[in-house]
């Protein structure tokens, strides 16, 4: 069952214990890897297959835990001239099947921020209007990715 420690006081003790697991099952891993016919593959060297299991461990352990949530984009104090804000669309732009889904789950559209990636306006501020003859790109990341 995922994220099933996910709430303290048991996701430190669960952390504290996989952290200890680690450090005791390395050794092990490493001797279980030493000659490559104990390997998952044969072709894999000594480095990859350490670097697997890690990782593997690494990703059932997040998956036991939850995977940490970004900060709000209102708490960036280092570069808040590169966060903007794009308004939600007028609620008659959206027609047809769309509303009717969106109508029946209560969903609303909301204002959403995102991070500027070109350069930044004379006054140092991101998200200037584009110019009649320049184009923007906006790209819309598909959502999270949990575990593959």
């Amino acid at each position: 069952m995922p994220f099933l420690c996910r709430h303290q006081p048991l996701k430190a003790i669960f952390l504290v214990g996989s952290a200890l697991y680690v450090i005791l099952a390395v050794p092990v891993w490493a001797i279980t890897n030493a000659l490559p016919s104990w390997r998952p593959r044969r072709s894999w060297s000594f480095k990859r297959a350490l670097t697997i299991k890690l990782l593997r461990t690494g990703v059932r352990i997040l998956y036991q835990v939850g995977i940490p949530e970004s900060p709000p984009l209102d708490s960036f104090k280092k570069e808040p001239n590169r966060v903007v804000w794009v308004e939600p669309a007028a609620p008659d732009l959206i027609v047809g099947e769309i509303r009717e889904l969106a109508e029946k789950n209560g969903v609303k559209p909301v204002k959403v921020g995102g991070y500027w990636g070109g350069p930044v306006g004379s006054d140092g501020v991101a998200g200037q209007p584009a110019s009649p003859e320049e184009r923007v790109v906006y790209h819309f990341h598909g959502g999270a990715h949990v575990c593959v």
